[in-house]
């Protein structure tokens, strides 16, 4: 992971703690891109809960491997999709 973005990782998880309180858990998710077509991925790749900011760059490193899952590859294969063509956020 590139040192910028894991410092801006860290960055928004702290400033999330000040809208919310210190040590804040959060769910780590991953978005496709085409979730709401006819191509959609729910359910195909990994969510980490109760994540603390001293495992969310680990998280992050789970959700965004999750996309290179047997079911995830499977499944864009079976869609007549590559890898780019279908995107995916994490958040």
């Amino acid at each position: 992971m590139a040192p910028s973005l894991a410092a801006s990782i860290l960055s928004e998880y702290r400033r999330l703690e000040t809208l919310t309180r210190s040590g804040v858990r959060v769910a780590v998710r991953s978005s496709a891109v085409g979730e709401d077509s006819d191509a959609a991925f729910a359910g195909q790749y990994a969510t980490v809960l109760n994540v603390g900011e001293d495992g969310l760059l680990d998280a992050y490193r789970k959700i965004v491997a999750s996309a290179y899952a047997p079911r995830a590859v499977l499944g864009r294969m079976g869609r007549g999709l590559d890898e780019g063509d279908a995107p995916m956020a994490c958040s």
